[in-house]
């Protein structure tokens, strides 16, 4: 960590800003994904199911008009009614044809393919004998006409209408199966948000104290050199060797630190040296002014002695 360290501020704190940003926006991925799947599910179910099984009471109730339509045709008395009840059945038809293949649409799993299969066969040949039963009732044949629609129709009728149950329950279970997936989906998204906000909240906090660290602990060294070379301490080094080739302003700090202290202390000591050999002369010129002292006053005696020498001569003379 000798590299970290080394970093400036602005870099350390950028990056730790950066890998906040980083583990936020990868639990922000994952979470947008999984988001987007429990969409992309909840559509498939509406286009899917909703929206399909939506027509099926219009496409029902087409179904029971046709049927009623057909027993009007055999019932008609007049050719007139028979003919706009037919174009009715006709419409009425294939308006439950498009239903059922609306419907069926929606699922492409084998047995919804073959239960269009089984269905559409039944109604192809519940139009058999729906143009076979409005051709006895033109020709005034109703009785055969009530034969076959009770009879075969009747069979071929009740087949259609046990269909139709079969696609509404397969229906029913493919939106409550998509509904379990979309639930399930849903879970996982809350169970996955949760670690990585916590992740986030974690590596942020982690990140913070370590920047914290980082910015505070040498700030701290820093003020406790200064404090002990304000005590008059000038021995006070407070870099690292490793941290001379630094780029981090606070190592910078603590380098220059320690070169104002070391020239403070040669400036003191070279102060002190001086004031030594200053004393050192101070000593031998007070030393030497005594001698001076000595001399003239050993010299002023002399002087004296030959004063007095000099008057016992006088007075011996004028004796």
């Amino acid at each position: 960590m000798k590299w970290y360290r080394a970093l400036p501020l602005g870099t350390k704190i950028l990056a730790g800003f950066l890998v906040v940003a980083g583990v936020s926006g990868l639990s922000g991925i994952l979470a947008a994904g999984s988001i987007y799947d429990v969409a992309a599910r909840a559509e498939r179910m509406y286009t899917g199911n909703l929206v399909p099984i939506s027509g099926l009471p219009e496409m029902v109730r087409e179904y029971q008009t046709s049927l009623c339509l057909l027993r009007d045709i055999v019932i008609d008395r007049s050719e007139q009614e028979r003919v706009e009840h037919q174009e009715l059945l006709k419409r009425s038809s294939a308006n439950v044809e498009k239903g059922l293949v609306a419907l069926l649409s929606s699922n492409r799993s084998p047995q919804a393919a073959a239960l269009q299969k089984k269905i559409t066969e039944d109604l192809k040949l519940l139009g058999f004998f729906r143009d076979k039963i409005v051709d006895l009732a033109a020709s005034g044949r109703q009785d055969e006409a009530v034969n076959i629609m009770r009879n075969q129709g009747g069979d071929v009728i009740a087949r259609i209408d046990s269909g139709i149950g079969e696609v509404v329950a397969m229906n029913k279970a493919q939106a409550g199966k998509r509904h379990a997936e979309s639930t399930q989906a849903a879970r996982f998204v809350l169970a996955l948000s949760a670690p990585c906000l916590s992740m986030g909240v974690a590596a942020a906090l982690a990140i913070g104290y370590f920047l914290s660290r980082s910015i505070t602990a040498p700030l701290s060294a820093v003020a406790g050199k200064v404090a002990e070379i304000a005590a008059g301490d000038l021995t006070v080094r407070s870099a690292a060797p490793a941290s001379t080739g630094s780029r981090n302003q606070l190592h910078l700090l603590s380098l220059h630190l320690d070169q104002m202290a070391q020239t403070l202390h040669s400036v003191v000591s070279r102060i002190v040296f001086e004031a030594g050999k200053l004393s050192t002369a101070s000593g031998a010129l007070d030393d030497r002014s005594a001698g001076m002292v000595a001399e003239a006053e050993a010299a002023g005696e002399q002087i004296e002695v030959a004063a007095e020498l000099k008057t016992l001569v006088c007075r011996f003379t004028l004796a």
